[in-house]
């Protein structure tokens, strides 16, 4: 399953880091991710969680 940042998201996030929200369509720009995109990410994102997973093993 893959989750895309929509635009309430967006805010609450700018909020929290107490940056200004800029005037993005996020709901807009997860209708344009292709399947490169998509495999590019979640190969990073597996990489990522195994680095993780490794760093708890010792």
């Amino acid at each position: 399953m893959v989750y895309g940042l929509a635009n309430a998201g967006a805010r609450l996030l700018a909020g929290a880091d107490r940056q200004p929200y800029d005037r993005i369509d996020w709901s807009w720009k997860n209708t344009k991710v292709r399947r490169l995109f998509l495999d590019h990410t979640l190969g990073i994102a597996d990489v990522m969680v195994s680095l993780e997973l490794e760093r708890f093993t010792f």
